[in-house]
């Protein structure tokens, strides 16, 4: 029934009934099928395209402007660069964001914008360099997977940008599907019971210069646990892509904010008022945080109301219709700019409307909690009316009912305990809280809906007594791992309320304050809620004294095992990234939860609300993940890197995330093998020394070999890729499943260089290169070493990356020589008439670049000749090509000399190799009119590579 009828009904009932306003209204894996193959051919992700003879010229001014070892690397799928580097600009004034758009201004010709059609994305600050990403926009929508990254100096300096802007797009603006046909499609795909988001048009590239527009679905899933984002083409209505960016564990009300649009003037909500608090010396009572009739003014101080961007556009607002207490109650579509009468229509249809109170303070709270009267007549199991709270004003958690109930029920909400039901933890201890009434409606059958009076958010706090408390906090935990005996350690950074006052634990665990009264702990600090999905969590409470003392003594055998594990291992964590690395990025209540689903065999991080999930394994393919200390730093580690990169998790990307959450799991524990406890079968371990199997969300136990990185580091061998237009998937059957683009096999490429910079470095350099790495925003294995790079130069170098950093070489060993990465070439200049090829001297990809040089320099300085003296003499290059026995010379190229320095020359010339295998160039030198007559004509030495 749609609401159009709703006056027909009206008028039907109001004659049949003769009387006024009268009236009656109605954790599971995937079956694992057989072990997964890779294809008869892979190799690594696809090179770029050569570059149009336009781009390179570009390339060579910007390359004889600037000082230098200038790099690129060309993209596939735009006439621009995918990355420029080796580089130092002259100086831009103002933000980022003004030098960016400065720099690239100043560089039209070779980027391809500038920077018009740009928005900022994100901007960081780190370690003297300032980073700024932008997005493309067209038509006044963002291009999706388009941004330009440009890298600083603190004095305005770019020294690298790595670019997927789409050059002379050409966007095909048919849109004959709406949104609500959209999220249908996704939702018909994925299962009735999922919640699609409210879609988001977006530009969808579709080749080189094209592009059309589609819609942005995510979506939650519960079986298989997913976090789906879903492209829906706006013409066709097809989905044309789809993948599971990061698992999600809940089948629970639940709701995130980040899209919310606003129904009147309040933009975000505002402070509620302050509550009568408990002090020293006063008697414990119940305190009324706020109370609603909706009599008054309505929303009032404290309240905000509005939906979720592309829902029906109304809101919660007062109505008559229905009342408990007063004469009025509050109806989910009475606000907003299509507004209803409840007493005219039916609530509409694609509802997400939100009504919000907060922040108030339950610091001082013993217990507190969430009541409200509620008549509901909605679509059983389709239409939801949610009461949530939340700790941090946009990701809530809660119930939700559905159904008719033509009476008016009594809701509730306990905010002073954890309900495994909902999986909302305590949030008693917390100064800043919130609490939501959302109603979301899909796109079929509508009713009276939803109606709430007499809404009442109350607290307890304990009375406090003149005097001190001191004492300590202690934990058994498992210091490795759940087959290691537990071990007594101090719990630090544990809140703990003594009378109407929080404190917390110090780093030893101690504690003391100038209040007497009765002390109630959770698990819980600002770093960490430890949660139990399959019970109320641990607490503790003793009477008022002077001292207070408590050790979380809960044996293996006890489900509080692991929340105490959890708890002391994901501050220790955090700690180190804290206080040794230096990132404060994580300084957030992460929620830590234990025995997740029914035998669930897996870990896992959800970067939908930033939290951890520990399954309990079923004990034949896996053991209690809550319990491995490596398993726990590697979900954190993803959350760490979800903080500061933007890696989808899927193919490459995905692959680098999975080896940075191996790595520093690994480093932290000074331990190369990770999962030996987690997996009874030790060949699906993983092994950063030996390159053993990966392990990680639905991960396959098919026990089939990884070759050895170390020995054996060809990509094309060791790098699993997928087959023409098969999409990654993370679920299925048998024969869909391919682990995102089969991420945790492929990281062992990377996790396995990363462990080999360590031996080169040490853990303490190599941690803080391979972290510091991570605000370069590296997007491939290649850009990930140039990443470490100029890390290690701006730590342990001059901060110049134009002469190479220190441990160049080592780094270089590790992701060329030791793992075949295809990464640039770069370190010293080669004497005489020499070459080099890019990404680097012994391994390139079809379309490779090749660089000479000619030393001492033979081009003089074009600004010291009025802009005569940029190009010298042509030079002459020869490939030859491997086969039958002997190198056979196959093209025959030409180029000029550039100016390039004070000390050389340089010629650059593109070619396709066009087959895998061994090659070898060499060049021919005529002489030079220039600065430098003396040197002969002569050719250069051969110079070898292979082809992948």
């Amino acid at each position: 029934m749609n609401t159009a009828k709703r006056l027909v009904c009206l008028v039907v009932v109001f004659v049949m009934s003769g009387a006024g306003n009268a009236r009656a209204f109605t954790t599971v894996l995937p079956d694992k099928g057989a072990p997964q193959t890779p294809p008869a051919k892979v190799r690594p992700p696809s090179p770029a395209q050569a570059p149009s003879s336009a781009a390179r010229s570009a390339f060579m001014r910007f390359d004889a402007a600037h000082s230098g070892s200038q790099g690129v690397e060309w993209s596939k799928d735009s006439a621009s660069p995918r990355s420029v580097w080796g580089f130092k600009s002259r100086a831009f004034a103002g933000s980022a964001e003004e030098v960016a758009r400065g720099f690239l201004s100043s560089n039209v010709a070779l980027f391809g914008t500038d920077g018009g059609d740009l928005s900022v994305a994100k901007s960081i600050s780190r370690l003297g360099f300032r980073h700024v990403r932008l997005q493309q926009m067209a038509e006044g929508l963002p291009v999706e997977g388009a941004t330009i990254s440009v890298h600083m100096t603190e004095d305005g300096r770019v020294v690298g940008v790595d670019s997927t802007y789409k050059t002379g797009l050409r966007v095909d603006e048919t849109k004959k599907v709406t949104p609500s046909t959209a999220a249908a499609v996704v939702k018909a795909k994925l299962g009735k019971k999922t919640s699609p988001s409210t879609p988001s048009l977006v530009v969808r590239p579709t080749g080189l210069g094209a592009a059309s527009l589609a819609y942005k679905v995510k979506t939650v899933t519960e079986d298989p646990r997913g976090n789906w984002t879903h492209l829906v083409d706006a013409a066709s209505g097809k989905i044309v892509s789809s993948y599971n960016d990061l698992r999600f564990a809940t089948e629970r009300a639940s709701g995130n904010l980040s899209e919310a649009k606003t129904a009147d003037s309040l933009a975000l909500p505002k402070a509620a008022p302050a509550a009568t608090s408990g002090r020293a010396n006063s008697s414990p009572a119940w305190y009324t945080i706020t109370s609603n009739t909706f009599d008054g003014t309505w929303p009032g101080s404290g309240w905000w109301r509005g939906w979720l961007s592309g829902a029906y556009p109304a809101t919660w607002g007062k109505t008559t219709y229905k009342h408990y207490s007063g004469s009025y109650s509050i109806w989910p579509a009475v606000a907003g700019t299509q507004p209803l009468n409840p007493w005219v229509y039916f609530y509409p249809n694609y509802m997400d409307s939100w009504a919000i109170y907060g922040p108030f303070d339950l610091s001082n709270a013993a217990q507190a909690q969430l009541t409200f009267k509620l008549w509901n007549e909605t679509e059983l199991n389709y239409d939801w009316i949610y009461w949530m709270a939340s700790a941090n004003g946009s990701s809530f958690y809660g119930l939700r009912t559905s159904g008719v109930n033509q009476s008016w029920q009594s809701p509730s909400l306990d905010l002073g305990s954890y309900n495994h039901l909902w999986a909302l933890n305590n949030l008693c201890g917390e100064s800043r809280v919130w609490i939501a009434i959302r109603f979301t409606s899909d796109g079929s059958v509508v009713d009276d809906g939803p109606f709430v009076d007499s809404l009442v958010i109350k607290k307890y706090v304990e009375g406090g007594y003149t005097g001190t408390t001191a004492g300590s906090f202690s934990g058994w935990v498992f210091p490795t791992n759940g087959g290691a005996a537990q071990a007594a350690m101090p719990m630090s950074r544990q809140y703990l309320l003594v009378g109407p006052y929080r404190t917390m634990t110090g780093t030893s665990g101690t504690f003391s304050t100038g209040v007497r009264g009765i002390s109630h702990a959770w698990l819980k600090g600002p770093y960490c809620v430890a949660v139990n999905e399959d019970m109320q969590g641990a607490s503790f409470t003793a009477p008022a004294g002077a001292s207070v003392n408590n050790t979380w003594a809960y044996g293996p055998g006890d489900s509080h095992a692991d929340e105490v594990n959890l708890f002391y291992h994901v501050n220790r964590v955090h700690d180190y990234f804290a206080t040794t690395l230096g990132f404060s990025g994580m300084n957030y209540p992460m929620r830590a939860l234990a025995h997740l689903g029914t035998s669930y065999n897996n870990a896992y991080y959800d970067s939908s609300d930033g939290n951890i999930y520990f399954g309990d394994g079923d004990n034949v393919n896996l053991r209690d993940t809550a319990r491995g200390d490596d398993v726990i730093y590697h979900e954190y580690t993803h959350g760490v890197c979800d903080h500061i990169l933007d890696l989808p998790y899927v193919l490459q990307s995905g692959a680098m995330s999975e080896g940075y959450a191996d790595y520093f799991a690994a480093s932290f524990t000074n331990d190369e093998t990770l999962g030996q406890w987690v997996f009874p079968d030790t060949a699906d371990q993983r092994n950063l020394e030996h390159g053993r199997r990966p392990v990680g969300q639905n991960m396959r136990f098919d026990n089939q070999g990884i070759r050895n990185c170390i020995n054996d580091p060809d990509p094309g061998t060791d790098w699993w890729a997928l087959s023409p237009g098969v999409n990654p998937t993370h679920s299925g059957d048998g024969s869909t499943y391919n682990d995102g683009g089969w991420v945790h096999h492929n990281s062992q490429v990377f996790s396995g260089a990363l462990w080999d910079v360590r031996n080169a470095l040490g853990s303490t350099m190599a941690d803080k290169v391979i972290f510091e790495s991570l605000f370069f925003w590296p997007y491939s294995l290649e850009s990930a070493s140039r990443a470490m790079k100029m890390a290690d130069d701006a730590l342990y170098g001059d901060n110049n990356w134009t002469n190479g950093s220190p441990h160049a070489a080592q780094i270089t060993n590790a992701c060329v020589t030791q793992h075949g990465f295809y990464v640039d070439a770069t370190g010293s200049t080669p004497s005489s008439v020499s070459l080099y090829t890019s990404p680097s001297r012994k391994l390139v990809n079809r379309y490779a670049t090749i660089y000479g040089y000619v030393s001492p320099r033979v081009v003089d300085n074009p600004a010291s000749y009025g802009g005569q003296k940029a190009y010298g003499p042509k030079m002459k290059v020869l490939v030859y090509r491997y086969y039958a026995g002997k190198y056979r010379i196959v093209a025959t190229l030409y180029t000029r000399l550039v100016y390039n320095t004070s000390t050389r020359s340089k010629y650059a010339i593109s070619y396709k190799p066009r087959y895998r295998g061994r090659w070898m160039v060499r060049s021919y030198f005529p002489g030079s009119a220039y600065d430098a007559p003396s040197i002969a004509p002569k050719w250069s030495g051969y110079s070898k590579f292979t082809v992948y």
